[in-house]
C-alpha cells in the first residue's frame, strides 16, 4: 500500500512507532472515543426515557373509562358539575385562586373589586354637560307653581328634579351588571373546560348549558336593576348616613350664595365657590 510504503521510506515518518500508525489503530481510537461518549450520555438518555414514560403513564391514568351506558355518562356529568361548583365557590366567593395562580383574569375577587371601584368612580362623575347652574331646577319650580304656602317646594317638583338626575345615570347600573355577568361567564367557561377536558363527548353540551344559564340570569339581573333604578324616581327619602353631612355643608353656604347672587351689587362676581360643585357661574341667576 502507498500509505505503508510512505511511512517506511520517508526519513521522518519512518521514525514513528508502528503501534500508533495505520488505519486499524485509528479505528481502534475512534471506537474508544465513541464508547466513552456513549457511556457518558447513556444514563441521561435512560433518565429522560423513564421520565417520559412516567409522564405518559400519568396522562394515561387520567383518561376516563369508556362510558358504556347512560348511567356512567350521568355519573361523569354529575362529577363535572360538582367539581365545577366547588371550584367556582373557591374562586368567586372565597377568593382562592390557587387553581389558576398565573391567570390573573381568574383571580375573581380582585377583578370584581376592580370593576366595582371603576363603576363607583364612573357613577360619581359629574353628569352635567356644562349648562347654566341651577337653571334646570328653576325651570322645574316655575312649572310647579301652585296656590299654597310660601317657601315650601311642591313634592312634584322634587320628584321631577330627582327623576331627571336618575335618568342621567340610569344606563350605568345596567351596563355594570351586564359586564359582571359577562366576566362570570368567562370564568365559568374556563372552569368547565378544565374539569371536562377528559370528556369531549359532553363538553360542548355543558358549555352551551352554562352560556344559556348565564344569559338567563343576566337578563333577570338587568331587569331587576332597572326596577330598582326606576323605584328611586319615586322615593323622596334616603337612608344614606352621608346625606346629612352633605346637606349641612351645602346649607352652610346658602346665605353667602344668596348674598353673592342678589345683594353683592358692588362687585357682581361672575363665579361662586361651592363645595362639591367647585366654582360655578352665577351671573345668569341675576337676570
Amino acid at each position: 500500500m502507498q500509505e505503508e510504503l510512505l511511512f517506511r521510506t520517508h526519513p521522518m515518518l519512518c521514525l514513528i512507532d508502528d503501534d500508533i500508525v495505520g488505519i486499524p489503530v485509528l479505528a481502534q481510537k475512534l471506537m474508544l472515543i465513541q464508547a466513552t461518549m456513549i457511556s457518558r450520555c447513556l444514563p441521561e438518555i435512560v433518565r429522560k426515557i423513564n421520565l417520559k414514560m412516567e409522564t405518559a403513564v400519568l396522562e394515561l391514568n387520567k383518561l376516563p373509562l369508556v362510558m358504556a351506558s347512560t348511567g356512567e355518562a350521568l355519573m361523569a356529568l354529575m362529577d363535572i358539575i360538582g367539581s365545577a361548583k366547588e371550584s367556582l365557590l373557591r374562586i368567586l366567593v372565597q377568593g382562592d385562586f390557587s387553581e389558576f395562580p398565573d391567570d390573573q383574569n381568574m383571580h375573581c375577587t380582585a377583578r370584581l373589586a376592580d370593576m366595582l371601584s371603576r363603576f363607583s368612580d364612573d357613577l360619581q362623575e359629574d353628569p352635567h354637560d356644562g349648562g347654566e347652574f341651577l337653571m334646570d331646577e328653576i325651570k322645574v319650580l316655575e312649572e310647579c307653581k301652585c296656590v299654597g304656602l310660601p317657601n315650601f317646594i311642591p313634592r312634584s317638583a322634587f320628584l321631577a328634579i330627582l327623576s331627571k338626575h336618575v335618568d342621567e345615570i340610569q344606563a350605568k347600573p345596567v351596563e355594570f351588571i351586564q359586564k359582571i355577568w359577562d366576566y362570570i361567564e368567562v370564568v365559568l367557561s374556563s372552569v368547565i373546560t378544565k374539569y371536562s377536558d377528559n370528556f369531549p363527548q359532553i363538553q360542548p353540551s355543558i358549555k352551551r348549558a352554562g352560556r344559556n344559564l348565564i344569559s338567563k340570569i343576566k337578563e333577570q339581573s338587568a331587569n331587576r336593576v332597572t326596577e330598582i333604578v326606576e323605584m328611586e324616581k319615586l322615593t323622596d327619602y334616603t337612608c344614606n348616613p352621608e346625606y346629612m353631612t352633605s346637606w349641612t355643608e351645602k346649607t352652610n353656604e346658602q346665605a353667602s350664595f344668596i348674598v353673592a347672587v342678589l345683594d353683592d351689587c358692588a362687585s357682581d362676581p361672575e363665579e361662586f365657590p361651592l363645595t362639591v360643585f367647585g366654582d360655578v357661574e352665577i351671573a345668569h341667576l341675576r337676570v
